[in-house]
């Protein structure tokens, strides 16, 4: 079987490859030429394509532009690939991939964000009804739509390292790969600048303009796994990768919101998460210092989802 993984950046990506490692078959990837991150962690067999990004600071029109140009790109992966199946982790990617596959009579997954609680995303809602199978990463989800199933979530067995004390860090800030955070980064850079918090803090700020002054910091990593493991609270800009990645593992983990990612969806994961006491939500940086303190006090219940069967899934559509 040839299968080919519409990718997209941060846990778009990261939850395609934990499906492509438990699956035996031969795979491709589209990927967004914007996201070196993503090239970098697919390594091989790749197609780079423009992404159709509606963000806060987008060009619509641009955004028109780049989606008719996706069309034609996905048209001719299409035709060099051949694959039997299409699977996609719910990225701003796939509608253009997805309909075209439809032409040629090639089946398709459409597996929605986790951070997607009780609505679809755009592309989600565009496709029900137009996908072989379309998966939803909660029961809640599916309870609404006849068209939905649900059938676990794209979990990879959780890292619980223990780690030296010498490699040991007070607290890890992540912004992800998607968009920067700036004011994130220069509050926290500021509070232990006047030693409201302390310790060793270390920052992944990804393309930000703020460069700190009081921490450590690096732009992007392929992979944050050694960072989460060594830190004793993780600070995140709420997205869904970075969530699910460390609630499976029982981090203490906090989350805020970056004002630049438009929709708000994330936040029916992030309150789901908050009331079940796998993480804390932070609502406003006016608060952060007062949250990082009950994250070294506070109990964190691990989160233990049913896990998705790729191969299972595989053998009902292909």
């Amino acid at each position: 079987m040839r299968v080919l993984f519409v990718l997209g950046s941060g846990g778009h990506t990261a939850r395609g490859l934990i499906l492509s490692r438990q699956l035996q078959a031969e795979k491709y990837f589209m990927v967004p030429w914007e996201s070196e991150v993503t090239k970098q962690k697919v390594k091989s067999n790749y197609y780079s394509v423009v992404s159709p990004r509606f963000r806060a600071k987008d060009s619509r029109i641009l955004s028109v532009f780049r989606t008719l140009f996706l069309f034609i790109h996905s048209l001719l992966i299409l035709l060099v690939v051949r694959p039997d199946v299409l699977i996609s982790t719910g990225s701003g990617l796939t509608l253009p991939p997805f309909l075209m596959a439809r032409l040629f009579g090639i089946k398709t997954v459409f597996i929605e964000s986790p951070s997607r609680v009780y609505r679809p995303s755009i592309a989600g809602r565009l496709l029900m009804g137009k996908t072989d199978l379309w998966l939803s990463s909660w029961p809640e989800l599916a309870e609404r739509y006849p068209c939905v199933d649900y059938r676990g979530m794209i979990i990879e067995s959780p890292v619980l390292k223990s780690v030296d004390n010498e490699q040991t860090v007070s607290l890890f800030v992540t912004v992800g790969t998607s968009l920067p955070h700036d004011e994130l980064i220069r509050t926290i850079d500021n509070l232990v600048g006047s030693g409201k918090v302390k310790g060793t803090v270390v920052a992944q700020i990804g393309g930000g303009e703020y460069i700190p002054r009081h921490i450590d910091f690096f732009r992007f990593s392929p992979s944050l796994d050694t960072y989460y493991s060594s830190a004793e609270v993780i600070l995140s800009s709420c997205g869904a990768g970075t969530i699910m990645e460390n609630v499976v593992s029982g981090r203490r983990l906090v989350v805020i919101q970056n004002p630049d990612i438009t929709g708000g969806h994330e936040w029916e994961l992030v309150a789901m998460m908050e009331k079940n006491k796998h993480l804390i939500w932070c609502r406003s940086l006016d608060d952060l210092t007062e949250c990082l303190e009950r994250a070294r006090t506070d109990s964190f219940l691990r989160f233990v989802p049913e896990r998705l069967d790729i191969n299972e899934v595989l053998a009902q559509v292909h």
